[in-house]
């Protein structure tokens, strides 16, 4: 595993739900990615469940850009839940995720 890559930025990059997978089960193990940004990746609502999970076990993720994405209120309300265990995260977009109005309140 890398241990020097503290920043991570695939905005713009086409890899889809496969790809955002991948990342996070990466995610879940990784201990040095503080940063990451996977604005506009077309991630949907079931790498967005993955990405909830990884979320729950990683502990040095502080800031995390997901907008532009189509991960819908049920793969964010599976990160936000996942939020709970999370004591590093302190920047989260989930802006332009095809979220319910009203939705983003429990975050």
């Amino acid at each position: 595993m890398n241990k020097s890559i503290r920043v991570l930025d695939l905005k713009d990059n086409p890899i889809g739900d496969a790809g955002n997978t991948a990342l996070a089960q990466a995610l879940a193990i990784n201990d040095t990615v503080e940063n990451l940004c996977l604005r506009q990746t077309k991630m949907t609502w079931q790498a967005g469940i993955e990405l909830g999970k990884a979320m729950s076990l990683n502990r040095t993720l502080v800031r995390l850009d997901l907008r532009a994405n189509k991960i819908g209120d049920t793969g964010i309300g599976l990160i936000a839940t996942s939020l709970a265990a999370s004591k590093a995260l302190e920047y989260l977009n989930v802006a332009d995720n095809q979220v319910g109005f009203g939705f983003g309140f429990p975050l």
